[in-house]
């Protein structure tokens, strides 16, 4: 996908600039992602369980995202923030972000 999108934005915007030029492309960058996109489609076709089960583990994080978006949106007070407090332990846990001392 990442590469697609690669392909998406030098399309777009093409004035931007790019300090480093690929070689072969747009060839190569097409042929990775039919590559991929093989390789995808032959999993879900010769071993249908694991990878369905692996497409809905990924797929469950598309509600997950538009919850948190809509969470966002809502701006929820600090008190029913989950996440904020999640982060906040963390936090006091590790500390300011500085590297854990060791204990002697």
């Amino acid at each position: 996908m990442t590469v697609a999108g690669v392909m998406i934005l030098r399309r777009k915007y093409p004035d931007t600039p790019r300090p480093y030029k690929m070689w072969g492309y747009p060839l190569t960058p097409i042929v990775f992602v039919a590559v991929a996109v093989w390789f995808v489609a032959n999993t879900l076709i010769s071993k249908p369980g694991p990878s369905g089960m692996g497409l809905l583990m990924i797929l469950s994080g598309v509600p997950a995202y538009h919850g948190w978006r809509l969470r966002d949106r809502k701006r929820l007070p600090p008190s029913r923030d989950w996440i904020a407090k999640v982060g906040q332990a963390i936090r006091l846990r590790i500390g300011d972000g500085n590297v854990i001392p060791r204990r002697a």
